[in-house]
């Protein structure tokens, strides 16, 4: 029996291994040999770099999107499915009732719904080139689609691929630039709050002056992306930081950018990198995968980079008796459930959005992006066409929303930004739900705030209220509190010249500004004795991996606010509210400012209960002070959508690792404040470093890996140098790209 047990166990352990060895095969990406593609003209080479970025040359543009189509989806098959599901609002068919909350909110924000109506009006106007160029990346995708192995997700998931459309990429973009917003519930909480609070106390947590007469604030809740998207399916962008350095400070005596756009950690990551090249057209970009033009980019003679602007490009609406109404009727399918019947509400403004916001009265998105003149896909394609300044702004003024800021640098020396976005003329503060008979001019776009060529010799954007002179009055948003601009700001004011490795190290840099001292102060005024202010107090303000204090301060300055703000909100709108930029202004506002009426003449009180609550807190959970160190509290695991099963997840997450950095500060891995834990959520999506004394060799760094394939020798190859804060080559050379051995052929 012992052998017959032995022999049983032997032949299933050899057929696991059989069967691994043939779906590793079977899925992976194929780097080398000849692809037939019978709609090509010419054939098409692509080189694969050490890190498994496709380097195309094509001998005409339309072959170049073919082929980039075909190698895009071959690296993120599953992730472009993915992100059609997400676009339309059909994950519930492959995840059954775990993803229903989704979906719901996804069709009642209706992107693919809007952008297919956007499409049919605007079609005619788009430029046809743009139009080529998208059909044709679409013929290499869905070519993939019928040729390339399913991926191991969807033959676990047991569903079949389907064909990408135009309709998908652009409800895609839609769905993405949502999640770069907190506007609509950052609006809805204020104008809760605005119920109960006036005056002073008012102004100090929406962080503006409050001149208007408030003759309306309603009652309503939100759902915050958490509540939407309880399973982290929506990459959410969150901060992010550029600089561009003119030549005069540049050690090289050439313009520089750099660029880390902080977004939601996910694995795959949401950028994937391509180098495209045909005789009219060379670019290095960073793609969103089912989005065939980049947002950030560069070739031999620019490049642009983006961070959020956080201004206001959308307004919640009160629907009125007189508001015309249109319905219609969507079909949610469940997998291994019954159908459901949705019937969704649509106004000449927007949607009614009743699953975001949980209030009787309906309640409009009025959200610019939605709009006719939204060309925020032509933007980008222009961007990448671009050749000179007055190019750039004429590409930058095409698109409405979502609120960014647009960074160039070029060859000829030139640095420039521009905010790209939609600036009404408000009667009443910008995050007020007001009426549908709002106003609906315009700044016009020689007043939206831009910087050229600066005395200075650089540009700064952290996403930071704009630091020249501009019209507060109309240009209006939920700007960051500015610590990692201070921090930038000052090192870059430090260098008469500036070269390349100073400026990797800002992107790993860890100071906390102030926060040591602030919390210094807090702690004087804590009474008894303990051994643990002593610990507390010798912080430097670093956020390195090792410290023990900054887990403890995040944490106090939380319970402080959930103190002050607990009759005003509810836990679930407490934690809206903390995910929100005016969290960290409003806090750090009231501890610095002692005679705030929002403590309500109980500071010493509040400071004293809420640190002993955060000291139990610790005590219980983590134990010994040692184990209070950064790096065990505070943690990075990317997670793909198959890893939140216990059973896939070694399969599929990188992670978790121990991280520096934090929330606030240059080197920024982000957690979920007011969450009583320090997972981090989010950080730099890339890091890139372009001097143009030698653009052909500039420098970056993506999280995981550009594959999105576990079985890809280039899954997950970056995360040891993203962790370390280096970067690695990013090459336009075209002598060394063909070196690499990695080389596959289109041919028709």
């Amino acid at each position: 029996m012992k052998k017959v047990f032995i022999l049983v166990f032997l032949a299933i352990m050899l057929c696991a291994a059989a069967f691994y060895f043939y779906i590793r095969y079977q899925t992976a990406p194929i780097y080398q040999g000849q692809i037939r593609m019978p709609q090509l003209k010419e054939p098409v080479h692509v080189y694969y770099d050490n890190y498994g970025i496709p380097h195309i040359r094509a001998e005409n543009r339309a072959d170049l999107y073919k082929a980039y189509g075909y190698v895009v989806m071959q690296d993120r098959f599953f992730q472009i499915q993915m992100q059609k599901m997400i676009a339309s609002g059909r994950l519930s068919e492959w995840f059954g009732g775990a993803t229903l909350p989704t979906d719901k909110v996804l069709r009642n924000l209706g992107a693919k719904h809007y952008m297919s109506q956007w499409l049919k009006l605007n079609l005619p106007k788009i430029n046809p080139q743009l139009v080529k160029d998208l059909k044709s990346w679409l013929i290499g995708v869905n070519e993939c689609v019928k040729k390339c192995p399913r991926p191991i997700e969807l033959i676990l998931l047991r569903e079949q691929p389907e064909e990408i459309t135009m309709e998908d990429v652009l409800a895609f973009s839609a769905v993405m630039s949502f999640t770069f917003t907190k506007n609509y519930f950052s609006d809805a909480l204020l104008s809760q709050l605005a119920r109960n609070v006036q005056g002073q106390q008012l102004d100090e947590i929406v962080g503006t002056t409050t001149s208007a007469t408030l003759s309306f604030a309603t009652k309503v809740r939100s759902k915050s992306l958490d509540i939407i998207d309880p399973l982290n399916y929506l990459p959410q962008m969150d901060g992010s930081q550029s600089w561009v350095i003119s030549p005069q400070k540049s050690v090289s005596g050439f313009a520089t950018l750099a660029n880390d756009p902080h977004i939601g950690y996910s694995n795959p990551g949401v950028w994937y990198e391509a180098h495209l090249k045909s005789p009219d057209f060379e670019l290095y970009g960073h793609f969103v995968p089912i989005i065939p033009f980049a947002l950030i980019g560069h070739n031999l003679n620019k490049a642009w980079a983006l961070t959020m602007s956080y201004t206001d490009d959308l307004d919640l609406l009160r629907s009125s008796s007189a508001t015309q109404i249109i319905e219609r009727t969507e079909i949610l399918y469940v997998k291994n459930g019954p159908a459901l019947e949705l019937k969704l509400q649509d106004t000449p403004h927007g949607p009614i959005i009743n699953e975001l916001l949980q209030n009787k009265n309906n309640t409009i998105l009025d959200w610019h992006y939605y709009h006719n003149d939204n060309y925020i896909i032509e933007s980008f394609y222009d961007l990448a066409l671009a050749e000179n300044l007055d190019q750039f702004y004429s590409a930058v003024k095409k698109g409405k929303a979502p609120g960014l800021n647009i960074s160039w640098a070029d060859k000829s020396g030139n640095i420039a930004w521009k905010i790209l976005g939609y600036f009404p003329f408000r009667k009443e503060p910008f995050w007020k739900i007001r009426d549908t008979n709002h106003q609906t001019e315009t700044l016009p776009d020689s007043q939206v705030p831009s910087l050229e060529n600066p005395e200075v010799g650089y540009i700064l954007s952290a996403n930071q209220k704009p630091p020249i002179k501009f019209d507060e009055k109309n240009v209006v948003g939920f700007w960051d509190r500015g610590e990692r601009y201070a921090v930038l700001n000052q090192q870059l004011q430090s260098k008469e010249k500036i070269d390349l490795d100073f400026q990797r190290k800002l992107f790993v840099n860890n100071t906390f500004l102030q926060a040591s001292d602030r919390l210094k102060k807090m702690l004087s005024l804590i009474q008894g004795s303990h051994e643990v202010v002593q610990m507390l107090n010798q912080w430097n303000g670093e956020a390195d991996i090792d410290n023990q204090a900054q887990g403890f301060y995040h944490m106090w300055l939380d319970e402080i606010a959930r103190a002050i703000l607990g009759k005003y909100f509810d836990s679930i709108q407490f934690e809206q509210f903390c995910s929100t930029p005016n969290y960290w202004k409003f806090i750090l506002f009231v501890i610095d400012h002692p005679q705030s009426t929002w403590w309500d003449n109980q500071r010493q009180s509040i400071l004293q209960s809420t640190f002993e609550k955060t000291l139990n807190f610790f005590s219980t959970k983590f134990g010994n002070t040692e184990n209070w160190k950064w790096g065990k509290l505070h943690t990075v695991e990317y997670e793909h959508p198959l890893g939140k099963l216990k059973i896939l997840r070694p399969i599929f997450n990188l992670g978790p690792y121990p991280a520096e950095g934090g929330s606030m500060i240059p080197n920024a891995f982000r957690h979920k404040f007011c969450s009583s834990n320090f997972n981090v959520t989010g950080g730099a999506s890339t890091r890139r470093l372009i001097d143009f004394k030698n653009p052909a060799e500039s420098w970056g760094i993506l999280p995981t890996g550009n594959s999105g394939s576990p079985f890809s020798k280039h899954y997950g190859n970056q995360v040891d140098l993203y962790l370390r804060g280096e970067l690695r080559p990013q090459i336009m050379n075209w002598d060394a790209i063909q070196a690499f051995k990695d080389h596959l052929e289109f041919i028709k």
